[in-house]
This record gives structure tokens, sequence and C-alpha cells, in this order.
């Protein structure tokens, strides 16, 4: 039991016994706690009795840190232990990047307590130093293809970014040039990427929610992110879409591509649908009746987890959307076709229940979509695009239709409709102002004048 011992009528230290060590030395914690001057003589001793409660509680169950001995590389290992299992897998491996290359290189060694606004403010101007990429010099390229073999001190995966004149960070430029004895500005160019004002507001929204927790686990009284703005960064651009002639000129070329390819394609484009989403449906989900699908998990590839399955990314993710008759055409057609394949192949066929899958029933690998997308638009000389922006495609089209925020906020699986807004601002303004027009048209085919 903790024992407490009154330093003077506003403030206690809370001292809890641990046992003894292998020398019969006693081990123990103790934490100074001031006491809110207003309280009355009973609300005080509640309020004594709780927080010595607590700290029992943190420190025989482990949890109890020191803000002024604990570094903050330390606590963000156990903040991230925390998080593993309250988070979604896709968002802790966000969040354990932004540590790992972000907040622990500049951080890590300071105590927690150790660290104030101006700490945070100095961190903000140096993410983009951060960010260096090294790309490779010619030299480099020349001396490698010249080699049998990798060297040790690089992987595979290394060997083939460098041969393709691709960049690396900092870590590896290092391991490369203790691997050809050479400084670092011999060997590689360095490149400034400035960061997306949503990147750094990634960062600065994880270190605060770190910090939040050091003040609810009573390691420091405040959380100095509070005090200090998000950084803006760079402003992203408008996101990329198609105009209508290169969305027909896709759509045309998805006529040779295998019909596995042409019904995800084209599914993408009809719902607005994310990957992970379309990857998850069962042919279950599929509404042949009524022309729609309905969306309740998704399938997704994590980085040292591999492919997993869980629910949407929000609430609001789990929606049926209409799907257009065309669509679902393509989909009875393939579903005729994995029938077929069932057939020839016999024991063969792997039984399963996803709507996307290889000819053998094998899963596709998420990650395999993206590439064939790329090599696709390759083929056909089509603009570079990311599969995502496919989600835009969609939007585009029906926001230039004239759809409502709402109703489009539904389909794309959005929180709320804020977030539809945020995203497509610029496409819904054009469509604004050619309200006017339209008002204008309408003047002028009822010969109507507005005085002036």
């Amino acid at each position: 039991m903790a024992s407490i011992q009154r330093l003077s009528d506003n403030s206690i230290r809370v001292t809890v016994s641990l046992g003894y060590d292998i020398s019969g030395r006693k081990l123990k914690k103790s934490k100074n706690f001031k006491l809110d001057e207003k309280l009355t003589p009973r609300q005080r001793e509640k309020e004594i009795t709780r927080l010595s409660q607590e700290f029992e509680q943190q420190v025989l169950s482990g949890r109890y840190l020191d803000g002024e001995t604990t570094t903050f590389e330390y606590f963000a290992e156990k903040w991230l232990e925390f998080q593993s299992e309250r988070l979604a897998p896709s968002t802790y491996t966000k969040y354990k990047s932004i540590f790992n290359h972000r907040l622990v290189p500049h951080f890590g060694h300071l105590k927690l307590s150790k660290i104030k606004p101006h700490n945070i403010l100095e961190f903000h101007k140096t993410l983009v130093n951060l960010d260096i990429k090294y790309l490779p010099k010619e030299g480099l390229i020349d001396n490698i293809s010249s080699l049998s073999k990798h060297p040790q001190e690089i992987s595979q995966t290394t060997y083939k970014r460098l041969l393709e004149g691709k960049s690396v960070g900092y870590k590896t430029a290092s391991a490369v040039s203790q691997a050809f004895n050479e400084p670092i500005e011999n060997l590689f160019i360095t490149q400034n990427k400035e960061l997306s004002s949503k990147t750094m507001k990634h960062v600065h929204s994880a270190l605060s929610a770190c910090f939040e927790t050091a003040v609810k686990w009573n390691v420091i009284t405040v959380n100095p992110c509070k005090h200090v703005s998000p950084p803006k960064g760079k402003q992203k651009q408008a996101v990329e879409s198609f105009d209508e002639a290169q969305i027909k000129s896709m759509l045309a070329a998805l006529e040779g591509e295998p019909l596995k390819y042409r019904v995800l394609t084209s599914l993408a484009i009809d719902t607005g649908a994310r990957l992970g989403e379309l990857m998850g449906l069962y042919w279950s989900d599929v509404d042949f009746d009524n022309n729609a699908v309905s969306i309740s998990r998704q399938r997704q590839y994590v980085y040292g987890q591999g492919v997993v399955i869980r629910e949407p990314k929000t609430k609001g993710s789990i929606r049926r959307v209409s799907v257009s008759p065309n669509v679902i055409a393509l989909l009875r057609s393939y579903k005729r076709e994995q029938a077929e394949n069932r057939l020839k192949l016999g024991d063969y066929h792997k039984q399963n229940n996803f709507v996307f899958i290889h000819e053998d029933g094998q899963e596709i690998y998420p990650q395999y979509v993206r590439k064939w997308f790329v090599k696709f638009l390759e083929r056909h000389n089509l603009p570079s695009l990311r599969w995502h922006d496919l989600r835009h495609v969609n939007a585009s089209i029906l926001i230039s239709s004239g759809i409502d925020v709402v109703t489009l906020s539904s389909r794309l699986g959005h929180s709320n409709k804020n977030t539809t807004l945020g995203i497509y601002s610029h496409m819904i303004e054009s469509r604004e102002k050619l309200s006017a027009n339209m008002m204008q048209d309408f003047y002028d085919s009822e010969k109507l004048k507005i005085n002036r």
C-alpha cells in the first residue's frame, strides 16, 4: 500500500514500495503532488486518496515514468507499444514511421520534461532538412554496374534502386559510403524534398498525441505542443484527375486487358471506392438484382504485417453504393469466367469468396494492382496517375454532373461532408461558377431583364 507524507497544507509525497533488490536494498518510487488550495478539507482527503491510488497502480503496473529522467526515445517506445493494440494496423505503421524517421532522431536524447514549446518550433524549422534525399551520381552507378554482386553492406533492394538511379535516405547513403570508402558527397547529390502541409500536420499531431498521453500518465504536467501552432508547410496541389477525353481513352484501352482488371478499374471509377475496399469485397456483397455493392471491410497491405483484413477507414466508410448497369454486366461476366476457371482447374483451384482473385483462385496482392495500373498507363501512353486518383476521377464526373456534396460524401465513405468539401473544393467552386451562366441562360431564354 502507498504511504503518504504531508509536505504542507497543499502538497503531499506518495511513496510506493516495490520490495527489495538482490543486495537487500529497498526499492521504492516517490512522487510529489500539489493540491488545489480551494478544496475543502473533505475534498482534499478524497483527492489525496485518488492520487495515491492512481500513483500506486501506475507503479505496480510498470507504467510510472518520471519526466525528469525519462528520455523522449524511451517514452516514445512505450507509447507506441501502448498504441499498437488501439490503432488500425496501417495507422500504427504510419505513426511508427513518423517516430522512427522524424521525431526520435530530433528529440530522442532529450528528457521528456525538458522539451518546451521553443524546442517544438525549432523542430518545425528542421522538418525539411529531415527529408533530404540522396541521388546517386553517374560514377556511383557505373561502379555498382561493374560489380559481379552487390556489396554485403547493401541489400539487394538498395542495390537495384541505385542501379536504376533512384534516391535513397541518409542511413542507406551512409552504408554505401562505408562500402566504397568514399565520402557521401562524392557519391550522391543531395535533394531537399519539401514536405506537404498535410504531412507536417501529421507529424505535429503524432508528437502532440504522445505528449498528451504523457500528461495523462502524470509523467509531465503540460503538453508543450498545445502552445505551438501546427506548421503550414507546402500546400498540396489540387487532386489529380483525368479530363473527359482521357477517361474515355482509358476505358477504351481497358478493353484489351484481362477481365479482372477491367472490372476492378471500372468499379473503382464507377463507385469511387478505395482499393482496399474493392479488394475486400465478397461476392455476397454484390447485389445484382438492385445494382449495388455493400462495403463493410477492406483488405490492404501493411508494412511488416503483410495483407490484413479489417473494418473500413471510418464508420461512414461502411456503406452501400449504387453501381451502373454497365459495370454490373461486367461483374456478371467476371463471375461466369471464375466459374469456368473452377471447372477447368478442379482441385487445383483454390476456393475463395473474394470478388477479385487470380485465375487459380489465389487472392490478388493489393500492391500488385497498383504496379499493373502503372504499366497499363505506360503501355497505352496515358498520363501518369496513381490508382487512388481513380477515386478523384469518380468525384470529378459526379461533381460535373451536378451531384450534391452530401450524396457525394456518402458514396465516397467520408466521415462528414467537410472532408469532401476540403478535398474537392476547387472542383465544386468551378461548378458553382457555372451556375451564374446557367441563370443567365434562363434569363435570356425567357427574355427577362433585371432592373439595374
